[in-house]
Protein backbone atom coordinates (compact mmCIF):
# COMPACT_ATOMS: atom_id res chain seq x y z
CA UNK A 1 0.00 0.00 0.00
CA UNK A 2 1.39 3.40 -0.99
CA UNK A 3 2.29 5.91 1.70
CA UNK A 4 1.14 9.48 1.08
CA UNK A 5 2.20 12.47 3.16
CA UNK A 6 -0.43 15.21 3.09
CA UNK A 7 0.86 18.76 3.60
CA UNK A 8 -1.55 21.20 5.22
CA UNK A 9 -1.05 24.83 6.18
CA UNK A 10 -3.41 26.26 8.80
CA UNK A 11 -4.19 29.78 9.94
CA UNK A 12 -7.08 30.58 12.28
CA UNK A 13 -9.05 27.62 10.97
CA UNK A 14 -10.31 25.87 14.09
CA UNK A 15 -13.95 25.93 12.95
CA UNK A 16 -13.40 23.65 9.97
CA UNK A 17 -10.03 21.93 10.21
CA UNK A 18 -11.21 18.84 12.11
CA UNK A 19 -13.78 18.00 9.43
CA UNK A 20 -11.07 18.22 6.80
CA UNK A 21 -8.62 16.10 8.77
CA UNK A 22 -11.27 13.46 9.38
CA UNK A 23 -11.89 13.23 5.62
CA UNK A 24 -8.16 12.82 4.98
CA UNK A 25 -7.79 10.03 7.53
CA UNK A 26 -10.85 8.32 6.02
CA UNK A 27 -9.08 7.85 2.66
CA UNK A 28 -9.35 4.34 1.23
CA UNK A 29 -6.66 2.17 -0.34
CA UNK A 30 -3.66 4.22 0.82
CA UNK A 31 -1.53 4.72 3.92
CA UNK A 32 -1.83 8.38 4.96
CA UNK A 33 0.12 10.66 7.24
CA UNK A 34 -0.47 14.38 7.68
CA UNK A 35 2.04 17.16 8.31
CA UNK A 36 0.44 20.43 9.40
CA UNK A 37 2.42 23.65 9.47
CA UNK A 38 0.49 26.19 11.51
CA UNK A 39 1.13 29.67 10.16
CA UNK A 40 0.94 31.59 13.42
CA UNK A 41 -2.74 31.05 14.31
CA UNK A 42 -4.19 33.22 17.09
CA UNK A 43 -7.67 31.70 17.47
CA UNK A 44 -6.86 28.43 19.24
CA UNK A 45 -6.23 26.41 16.06
CA UNK A 46 -2.80 25.26 17.24
CA UNK A 47 -4.12 24.04 20.59
CA UNK A 48 -6.93 22.16 18.82
CA UNK A 49 -4.44 20.56 16.44
CA UNK A 50 -2.22 19.43 19.30
CA UNK A 51 -5.23 17.65 20.82
CA UNK A 52 -6.01 16.05 17.47
CA UNK A 53 -2.41 14.89 17.05
CA UNK A 54 -2.45 13.33 20.53
CA UNK A 55 -5.34 11.13 19.38
CA UNK A 56 -3.86 10.29 15.94
CA UNK A 57 -0.26 9.09 15.68
CA UNK A 58 -0.17 9.67 11.92
CA UNK A 59 -0.80 13.42 12.25
CA UNK A 60 1.79 15.94 13.42
CA UNK A 61 1.77 19.71 13.70
CA UNK A 62 4.69 22.13 13.49
CA UNK A 63 4.09 25.63 14.91
CA UNK A 64 5.51 28.39 12.73
CA UNK A 65 5.74 32.14 12.33
CA UNK A 66 3.19 33.84 10.12
CA UNK A 67 4.78 33.86 6.65
CA UNK A 68 1.62 33.69 4.53
CA UNK A 69 -0.02 30.68 2.89
CA UNK A 70 2.23 30.67 -0.18
CA UNK A 71 5.47 30.23 1.72
CA UNK A 72 3.87 28.16 4.48
CA UNK A 73 2.88 25.33 2.13
CA UNK A 74 6.36 25.19 0.58
CA UNK A 75 7.94 25.18 4.05
CA UNK A 76 5.67 22.29 4.99
CA UNK A 77 6.64 20.33 1.89
CA UNK A 78 10.31 20.85 2.73
CA UNK A 79 9.73 19.55 6.27
CA UNK A 80 7.81 16.47 5.13
CA UNK A 81 9.04 12.97 5.80
CA UNK A 82 9.86 10.27 3.26
CA UNK A 83 6.83 8.97 1.40
CA UNK A 84 5.85 7.50 -1.96
CA UNK A 85 3.65 10.47 -2.83
CA UNK A 86 2.79 13.92 -1.48
CA UNK A 87 -0.41 15.97 -1.55
CA UNK A 88 -1.40 19.50 -0.57
CA UNK A 89 -4.50 20.12 1.54
CA UNK A 90 -6.40 23.25 2.47
CA UNK A 91 -7.68 23.53 6.03
CA UNK A 92 -11.37 23.79 5.27
CA UNK A 93 -12.38 21.42 2.46
CA UNK A 94 -13.77 17.88 2.54
CA UNK A 95 -12.22 15.07 0.51
CA UNK A 96 -14.16 12.18 -0.97
CA UNK A 97 -12.87 8.82 0.37
CA UNK A 98 -11.32 7.79 -2.97
CA UNK A 99 -9.54 11.09 -3.66
CA UNK A 100 -5.99 9.96 -2.98
CA UNK A 101 -6.46 6.41 -4.26
CA UNK A 102 -7.71 7.54 -7.67
CA UNK A 103 -4.91 10.08 -8.07
CA UNK A 104 -2.22 7.63 -6.98
CA UNK A 105 -3.58 4.96 -9.35
CA UNK A 106 -2.88 7.34 -12.25
CA UNK A 107 0.69 7.96 -11.13
CA UNK A 108 1.23 4.26 -10.41
CA UNK A 109 0.02 3.34 -13.90
CA UNK A 110 2.79 5.38 -15.55
CA UNK A 111 5.54 4.53 -13.02
CA UNK A 112 7.67 7.44 -14.15
CA UNK A 113 10.96 8.43 -12.54
CA UNK A 114 10.37 11.94 -13.87
CA UNK A 115 8.83 14.60 -11.63
CA UNK A 116 5.12 13.86 -12.06
CA UNK A 117 1.90 15.24 -10.64
CA UNK A 118 -1.79 14.64 -11.11
CA UNK A 119 -4.62 17.00 -10.28
CA UNK A 120 -8.34 16.37 -10.14
CA UNK A 121 -11.58 18.23 -10.59
CA UNK A 122 -13.65 19.34 -7.58
CA UNK A 123 -17.08 20.46 -6.48
CA UNK A 124 -17.38 24.09 -5.48
CA UNK A 125 -20.05 24.09 -2.80
CA UNK A 126 -21.54 25.81 0.21
CA UNK A 127 -20.90 24.92 3.84
CA UNK A 128 -23.52 22.17 3.68
CA UNK A 129 -21.55 20.54 0.84
CA UNK A 130 -24.25 21.43 -1.69
CA UNK A 131 -22.56 22.02 -5.09
CA UNK A 132 -23.27 25.32 -6.83
CA UNK A 133 -25.27 25.21 -10.03
CA UNK A 134 -22.40 26.79 -11.98
CA UNK A 135 -19.02 25.06 -11.76
CA UNK A 136 -15.85 26.47 -13.29
CA UNK A 137 -14.22 24.67 -16.21
CA UNK A 138 -10.93 23.12 -15.17
CA UNK A 139 -7.78 23.52 -17.27
CA UNK A 140 -6.02 20.13 -17.57
CA UNK A 141 -2.65 21.74 -18.29
CA UNK A 142 -1.11 24.75 -20.06
CA UNK A 143 -1.00 24.81 -23.85
CA UNK A 144 2.70 25.75 -23.98
CA UNK A 145 5.68 26.63 -21.80
CA UNK A 146 5.00 30.31 -22.42
CA UNK A 147 1.41 29.91 -21.31
CA UNK A 148 2.58 28.00 -18.22
CA UNK A 149 4.43 31.10 -16.99
CA UNK A 150 1.17 33.03 -16.74
CA UNK A 151 -1.56 30.44 -16.13
CA UNK A 152 -2.47 28.81 -12.85
CA UNK A 153 -4.27 25.57 -13.66
CA UNK A 154 -3.93 23.11 -10.78
CA UNK A 155 -5.44 24.12 -7.45
CA UNK A 156 -3.21 23.08 -4.57
CA UNK A 157 -5.79 20.92 -2.79
CA UNK A 158 -6.23 18.83 -5.97
CA UNK A 159 -2.53 18.03 -6.49
CA UNK A 160 -0.79 14.71 -5.77
CA UNK A 161 2.90 14.40 -6.75
CA UNK A 162 5.61 11.77 -6.71
CA UNK A 163 8.87 12.01 -4.75
CA UNK A 164 10.79 13.25 -7.79
CA UNK A 165 8.38 16.18 -8.06
CA UNK A 166 8.68 16.91 -4.34
CA UNK A 167 12.48 16.94 -4.64
CA UNK A 168 12.23 19.24 -7.66
CA UNK A 169 9.96 21.72 -5.88
CA UNK A 170 12.06 21.82 -2.70
CA UNK A 171 15.35 22.16 -4.60
CA UNK A 172 15.04 25.95 -4.59
CA UNK A 173 13.12 28.51 -2.54
CA UNK A 174 11.29 30.92 -4.87
CA UNK A 175 10.08 34.42 -4.10
CA UNK A 176 7.59 34.72 -1.25
CA UNK A 177 5.09 35.80 -3.92
CA UNK A 178 5.12 32.36 -5.57
CA UNK A 179 1.88 30.43 -4.89
CA UNK A 180 2.74 26.84 -3.96
CA UNK A 181 0.30 25.32 -6.45
CA UNK A 182 1.27 27.56 -9.36
CA UNK A 183 4.96 26.89 -8.65
CA UNK A 184 4.48 23.11 -8.41
CA UNK A 185 2.42 23.03 -11.59
CA UNK A 186 4.94 25.17 -13.46
CA UNK A 187 7.93 23.02 -12.50
CA UNK A 188 6.20 19.73 -13.30
CA UNK A 189 5.07 21.07 -16.68
CA UNK A 190 8.56 22.31 -17.59
CA UNK A 191 10.61 19.41 -16.26
CA UNK A 192 8.29 16.44 -15.84
CA UNK A 193 4.78 15.17 -16.49
CA UNK A 194 1.31 16.51 -15.67
CA UNK A 195 -1.80 14.31 -15.57
CA UNK A 196 -5.42 15.20 -14.94
CA UNK A 197 -8.58 13.38 -13.96
CA UNK A 198 -11.97 15.00 -14.48
CA UNK A 199 -13.35 13.10 -11.49
CA UNK A 200 -14.62 15.49 -8.83
CA UNK A 201 -12.87 14.26 -5.70
CA UNK A 202 -13.07 17.25 -3.36
CA UNK A 203 -15.76 19.45 -1.89
CA UNK A 204 -14.11 22.87 -2.13
CA UNK A 205 -16.17 25.04 0.19
CA UNK A 206 -16.91 28.74 -0.33
CA UNK A 207 -17.56 30.39 3.03
CA UNK A 208 -18.55 33.87 1.83
CA UNK A 209 -21.89 33.14 0.18
CA UNK A 210 -20.49 32.85 -3.33
CA UNK A 211 -23.14 31.79 -5.80
CA UNK A 212 -20.67 29.92 -7.97
CA UNK A 213 -17.05 29.61 -9.03
CA UNK A 214 -17.68 32.57 -11.29
CA UNK A 215 -17.79 34.82 -8.22
CA UNK A 216 -14.34 33.68 -7.17
CA UNK A 217 -12.94 34.30 -10.65
CA UNK A 218 -14.40 37.80 -10.74
CA UNK A 219 -12.91 38.50 -7.30
CA UNK A 220 -9.46 37.60 -8.61
CA UNK A 221 -9.90 39.87 -11.60
CA UNK A 222 -11.06 42.76 -9.40
CA UNK A 223 -8.05 42.25 -7.13
CA UNK A 224 -5.69 42.53 -10.10
CA UNK A 225 -7.46 45.64 -11.36
CA UNK A 226 -7.03 47.26 -7.93
CA UNK A 227 -3.30 46.56 -8.13
CA UNK A 228 -3.19 48.76 -11.23
CA UNK A 229 -3.37 51.71 -8.87
CA UNK A 230 -0.95 50.34 -6.29
CA UNK A 231 2.78 49.69 -6.27
CA UNK A 232 2.37 45.91 -6.26
CA UNK A 233 2.43 43.80 -9.43
CA UNK A 234 -0.73 42.39 -10.96
CA UNK A 235 0.89 38.97 -11.54
CA UNK A 236 3.77 37.02 -10.04
CA UNK A 237 6.60 36.80 -12.58
CA UNK A 238 8.35 33.42 -12.12
CA UNK A 239 11.09 33.92 -14.73
CA UNK A 240 13.82 35.10 -12.35
CA UNK A 241 13.16 32.24 -9.92
CA UNK A 242 13.25 29.73 -12.78
CA UNK A 243 16.60 31.05 -14.01
CA UNK A 244 18.17 31.19 -10.55
CA UNK A 245 16.94 27.82 -9.33
CA UNK A 246 16.74 25.61 -12.40
CA UNK A 247 19.17 26.90 -15.04
CA UNK A 248 20.86 23.48 -15.07
CA UNK A 249 17.61 21.92 -16.30
CA UNK A 250 16.56 24.60 -18.80
CA UNK A 251 17.22 24.46 -22.52
CA UNK A 252 19.09 27.34 -24.13
CA UNK A 253 15.88 28.37 -25.88
CA UNK A 254 14.05 28.45 -22.53
CA UNK A 255 16.84 30.51 -20.94
CA UNK A 256 16.67 33.12 -23.69
CA UNK A 257 12.92 33.55 -23.35
CA UNK A 258 12.94 33.51 -19.53
CA UNK A 259 15.68 36.16 -19.53
CA UNK A 260 13.46 38.28 -21.75
CA UNK A 261 10.50 37.87 -19.36
CA UNK A 262 12.63 38.48 -16.26
CA UNK A 263 14.01 41.70 -17.75
CA UNK A 264 10.72 43.07 -19.10
CA UNK A 265 10.35 45.72 -16.39
CA UNK A 266 13.72 47.29 -17.08
CA UNK A 267 13.92 46.88 -20.85
CA UNK A 268 11.46 48.41 -23.29
CA UNK A 269 12.65 46.00 -25.98
CA UNK A 270 11.98 42.94 -23.80
CA UNK A 271 8.64 44.34 -22.73
CA UNK A 272 7.53 44.85 -26.32
CA UNK A 273 8.73 41.39 -27.36
CA UNK A 274 6.62 39.57 -24.77
CA UNK A 275 3.74 42.03 -25.11
CA UNK A 276 3.32 41.14 -28.78
CA UNK A 277 4.21 37.44 -28.45
CA UNK A 278 0.90 35.64 -29.24
CA UNK A 279 1.95 32.55 -27.24
CA UNK A 280 2.62 34.53 -24.07
CA UNK A 281 -0.98 34.62 -22.92
CA UNK A 282 -3.59 33.24 -20.57
CA UNK A 283 -6.34 30.81 -21.58
CA UNK A 284 -9.22 33.29 -21.58
CA UNK A 285 -9.44 36.44 -23.68
CA UNK A 286 -10.20 38.59 -20.63
CA UNK A 287 -7.27 37.07 -18.75
CA UNK A 288 -4.96 37.69 -21.71
CA UNK A 289 -6.04 41.33 -21.96
CA UNK A 290 -5.31 41.87 -18.26
CA UNK A 291 -1.93 40.13 -18.60
CA UNK A 292 -0.93 42.28 -21.59
CA UNK A 293 -2.09 45.39 -19.72
CA UNK A 294 0.09 44.46 -16.75
CA UNK A 295 3.09 44.01 -19.06
CA UNK A 296 2.49 47.35 -20.80
CA UNK A 297 2.32 49.12 -17.42
CA UNK A 298 5.39 47.33 -16.04
CA UNK A 299 3.35 45.46 -13.42
CA UNK A 300 4.24 41.88 -14.35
Amino acid sequence: MCHIEVIMSTFNGKQNVVRQLDSILAQKGVDVSVLIRDDGSTDGTLELLKQYCAAHNNVRVIPGKNVGWRKSFLCGLELSEKADYYAYSDQDDVWLPNKLEECVDILESVKSNEPSMVHCNRYSCDEELKPFEVQSIKIPKPVSKKNALTQEYAQGCTIVMNKAAKDLVTKYKPSDLAPHDFWTGLLCYYFGKVYYTDSRLIYHIRYKNSESDAGNIRAGQKSRMKNLFKKRDMYYNPAKDMLEGYSDLLTEKDKIFLSRVAGAKNSLRNRLLILFDPQFRRISLKGTIMLKLSIALGKF
